[in-house]
């Protein structure tokens, strides 16, 4: 195997981590100054430095994730999506032979597993934003299970991915994983799956919910809500409101199609919430 190629070692078991020769300690620089242009929105300058690397080193999976990065801002979705795909196969072509991603562990931990790590959870976001459900569940599982600790927040999408299938069972599996999860897109996707399951459980999780997190609860239960963008921006930005109808953005229709679940909420926010 040559000095100058991209692999990916063994290391206890079925851990792996990737391995970059050491000419690519000398572009990372430029990938990091390129991160810093792309913060700016200088995506033209970010797309000369990230060009130069892939250059240099045709296998640099973060340059081709930044690159995408650029592109997707730019409005270049096709090339995009492409160029996430590309990063994905160059990180895939690295599998020893007879090895399958989801028999191995490349966790985040790891800091040369990152790019492709990166890459892969774009490239499933890509996919559900291009209606691809069934395709982007998979890359979400996948990642999942190469990566169990799930820093990168996974199981956000992969909860929404799930009820858009209307898999309620999958969620509660997911959920199962996490059982100290604090996140509210984990409490809430719960405590929802449950209703739609009509699980005796769903009162439990009502409850703990609520306590957590009563502001997302008080704005599922409204009538109407404040539009997003407007309430970012306002002059009385509250973090905990803009959280709120951030869930509501991203998971209210499935309490609206759910028959009795926002009634079912506002009963329990009267046993259970503070509202102000």
């Amino acid at each position: 195997m040559s000095q100058s190629e991209l692999t990916l070692e063994t290391l206890d078991g079925e851990q792996y981590r990737f391995r970059y020769p050491r000419l690519v300690m000398g572009l990372d620089d430029m990938v990091f100054d390129a991160i810093d242009l792309i913060e700016c929105e200088e995506f033209v300058e970010a797309k000369k430095l990230l060009h130069a690397v892939i250059d240099a080193f045709p296998n640099h999976i973060d340059a081709h994730h930044h690159l995408a990065l650029c592109l997707l801002h730019q409005g270049e979705v096709n090339v995009a999506f492409n160029t996430w795909q590309k990063a994905v196969e160059t990180g895939l072509s690295c599998l020893p032979e007879g090895v399958v991603l989801n028999d191995i562990k490349l966790e985040w931990g790891w800091h040369e597993n990152r790019p492709f790590l990166r890459a892969y959870h774009a490239l499933g976001l890509e996919l559900y934003e291009r209606g691809s459900l069934n395709e982007a569940l998979l890359i979400f599982e996948s990642l999942l299970h190469i990566n169990p600790e799930d820093n990168q927040g996974v199981r956000v999408p992969a909860i929404k991915v799930n009820f858009d299938l209307n898999n309620s069972k999958n969620i509660l599996k997911l959920c199962t994983r996490f059982p100290d999860d604090s996140m509210a897109e984990t409490l809430y996707g719960r405590l929802l799956a449950l209703y739609q399951l009509q699980n005796k459980s769903s009162r439990q999780a009502l409850k703990i919910a609520i306590e957590t997190f009563p502001s997302i609860a008080e704005e599922i239960v409204k009538s109407t809500h404040s539009e997003f963008e407007d309430m970012l921006y306002g002059d009385d930005f509250d973090e905990e409101e803009v959280d709120a109808l951030e869930y509501w953005e991203n998971f209210g229709e499935y309490w609206e199609e759910t028959e009795g679940a926002i009634q079912f909420l506002a009963e329990g926010l009267l046993e259970y919430g503070q509202k102000k």
